[in-house]
């Protein structure tokens, strides 16, 4: 599977899964909407599974993203979805290989609860842990710190940036060049540069 097919794979899982939460939350995880839309992601998640160990999707900002790098213009279609986990603090969800659909069905009941709920039994943490749920991690996005034994070089940074622009300048140059020859701009291949620059 290619790179750009596996991204949209991996953002029609996404949007399953807060289609999910709400069907849950609307008809119970026994009505059959319930049951065919975690069968549907079940089968997207083990297609995505077999091809990668784990796949970790997040929120950066207002959007949800895959590999950090965010799928832009999912934010409003979204955002009570994105919201809701920010609220249980399941900002980051990572799925590992040998996930099983139990395993699922019980995330997706945990997800579709209430905030004060999960707060209530010590969170969405504790609540995964107490069903046995192994193939499905979550937590909050952050960036390693650095510890006073090492300290983050300017050197180290100057070097990120350099990087950053550098691709930045080159994609630019590809773009440019395209557009010359009319070609049509890959908005696909752009998205990597503009987040290094960000």
């Amino acid at each position: 599977m290619e790179q750009i097919e596996f991204r949209e794979k991996v953002e029609k899982a996404v949007k399953k899964l807060a289609g999910i939460a709400d069907i849950i939350r609307m008809y119970g995880v026994e009505h059959k909407l319930s049951e065919e839309a975690i069968v549907d992601l079940h089968a997207i998640l083990g297609d995505l599974l077999s091809e990668k160990d784990e796949i970790t999707i997040g929120i950066i900002g207002d959007e949800m993203a895959y590999e950090k790098e965010p799928f832009y213009g999912t934010a409003a279609e979204l955002k009570g979805f994105i919201k809701h986990l920010k609220k249980v603090k399941a900002e980051k969800i990572s799925f590992s290989r040998g996930l099983d659909k139990k395993e699922l069905t019980e995330f997706c009941k945990i997800l579709s609860r209430k905030p004060t709920e999960l707060d209530q039994i010590g969170g969405i943490e504790k609540a995964l842990s107490d069903t046995g749920i192994d193939h499905i991690v979550i937590g909050k996005i952050g960036f390693r710190k650095k510890t006073a034994s090492q300290p983050v070089k300017k050197q180290d940074l100057r070097a990120l940036a350099k990087m950053g622009y550098q691709d930045g300048m080159n994609f630019l140059a590809e773009a440019a060049g395209g557009i010359r020859h009319s070609k049509a701009l890959d908005i696909e291949s752009a998205r990597k540069p503009v987040s290094s620059m960000i």
